[in-house]
């Protein structure tokens, strides 16, 4: 941690883990396990303990992967691609489970940004599919983030990136075009406000 970005101070989490995101929320930090039913949370970011997930009855819990944490709505919400579960706390220390939250879009989910704002939590997957929720808990399928069609030679989009800032929520990506004997990888960005109307928007020379 640090008090000035500038000079950073080591600590000790109660246990090791492959830690894969963290949120602040309600006076408290919280951090969340990419490959255990695990969560941490602290006041102060210096003193940390443990909390455990429950753990799901459906599937083989030894391959959970929780992919991103964030807070909004009065809670700190987890997600995971892995049976598209879904986990919340009020205070980061108990936890309860949503087994199959989020609804199956017909394409594989790969979590790579979730983002709380404008009143819901969105979550991102790499091919663009979307997930949005109001409190946490039940969820509903979005608007497919759009691959714009800019030139015939797209070979494959891939979204990167969520933030939320003044109303709007910003979605990254690089689209990989055919050239004559290579690749080239061009970045652009789609925005939405609600998860379902999205809008291409069209970046300089240089992209992002």
């Amino acid at each position: 941690f640090s008090y000035d970005a500038e000079t950073w101070i080591q600590r000790s989490l109660p246990t090791y883990q492959d830690w894969s995101d963290g949120a602040f929320g309600n006076g408290r930090f919280v951090i969340v396990s990419g490959t255990a039913d695990t969560a941490v949370y602290s006041s102060d970011g210096l003193t940390w303990s443990l909390a455990n997930i429950p753990v799901n009855t459906a599937g083989d819990s030894s391959t959970i992967k929780w992919d991103k944490v964030a807070y909004g709505a009065g809670k700190f919400v987890a997600v995971s691609s892995n049976f598209q579960d879904v986990a919340y706390s009020t205070n980061g220390a108990a936890w309860s489970r949503v087994e199959g939250a989020i609804p199956d879009g017909g394409l594989n989910w790969d979590i790579v940004a979730f983002e709380f704002g404008n009143g819901r939590f969105i979550a991102l997957s790499s091919n663009g599919q979307i997930a949005y929720s109001f409190n946490g808990i039940n969820w509903y399928l979005g608007t497919r983030a759009p691959f714009p069609e800019h030139d015939p030679g797209q070979v494959l989009y891939n979204y990167s990136g969520l933030k939320y800032c003044q109303g709007v929520f910003a979605a990254t990506y690089t689209k990989f075009v055919t050239l004559t004997d290579s690749f080239d990888a061009v970045e652009g960005m789609v925005t939405t406000e609600d998860g379902v109307l999205w809008t291409d928007r069209v970046l300089g020379n240089n992209g992002i």
